[in-house]
């Protein structure tokens, strides 16, 4: 009934970011544009990209976040390390 309805969310927790499907997801950084002099900041979004034996098309670098990365960015090894260690 409702096709292009979508949530948005913000959130730090290791726990509810790794629990969403990465294809649904997008990361939005705050970034300084330098063009003929002039500084802007500028917000960009990227997908994040499923690993993938071949290399990134060069015109596809900047457009993605790795997996990997995405899981560091969210501190998700970090966080399922400490609940092995606080698991009894």
């Amino acid at each position: 009934m409702y096709p292009l309805r979508q949530l948005l969310l913000t959130s730090y927790s290791p726990v509810l970011l790794s629990a969403l499907p990465a294809e649904q997801l997008a990361v939005f950084e705050r970034v300084t544009r330098i063009s003929h002099g002039e500084r802007s900041r500028v917000t960009r979004a990227r997908k994040i990209r499923a690993a993938q034996p071949e290399p990134v098309p060069i015109e596809e670098v900047g457009l993605y976040v790795s997996e990997a990365a995405w899981n560091e960015m969210i501190g998700l090894d970090r966080a399922e390390g400490q609940l092995t260690r606080c698991a009894p």
